[in-house]
């Protein structure tokens, strides 16, 4: 399970470090960018695994629901920032 949580956190930092890229400008924001990232991947992932979507899983993390959540939460965080 380790690997899995490895990933989702890997990918949702990335997630977090493109949106401050496209949107962001100060150090700040990153931190506010990363925070949402985090929060929106692991709910849409827990969320997935709850509801026992196996859909976009890569192993056993569930990436395409995170990658969806977390898009969406960094959405919201630029609205917001």
């Amino acid at each position: 399970m380790l690997p899995a949580v490895v990933l989702c956190l890997v990918l949702a930092s990335l997630y977090a470090a493109l949106a401050h890229f496209l949107f962001g400008r100060t150090w700040r924001q990153m931190l506010w960018y990363w925070v949402a990232g985090w929060l929106g991947f692991a709910v849409a992932a827990l969320g997935a695994v709850w509801l026992g979507w196996d859909w976009g899983r890569v192993g056993q993390a569930p990436v395409a629901a995170g990658s969806i959540g977390a898009w969406l939460a960094l959405l919201a965080a630029k609205t917001r920032l």
